[in-house]
């Protein structure tokens, strides 16, 4: 949870990138909290949204940016976790995340 919400921890998080940036904060923590029965993830997830929105909005992406560094990971997360409609979660699995199936 702190890894999410101490600005301790997020201070240290310089882009929006997928590899190791908001976006894949993002995810991350969605993917988790879809399957934990903390209710404290879930409750950071708009703040997480807001903050790379805000970073991709003041932020350009690198000159040489691809899916994990760039806005190639970034827009994807964002559909997929905003849209009625996602894009179909099997992307996420060279990420080694996906999203629990209901059984």
């Amino acid at each position: 949870m702190q890894a999410a919400t101490d600005p301790r921890q997020t201070g240290q998080i310089t882009d929006t990138s997928l590899c190791h940036g908001w976006a894949g904060l993002l995810l991350t923590t969605e993917r988790i909290a879809a399957d934990a029965a903390r209710l404290d993830l879930r409750e950071a997830l708009p703040a997480l949204r807001d903050r790379l929105t805000a970073e991709t909005q003041h932020h350009p992406a690198p000159e040489h940016a691809g899916l994990l560094t760039g806005p190639a990971g970034v827009l994807p997360t964002l559909h997929t976790l905003t849209t009625a409609r996602p894009v179909d979660p099997e992307w996420e699995t060279c990420l080694l995340l996906q999203p629990m199936k209901a059984m």
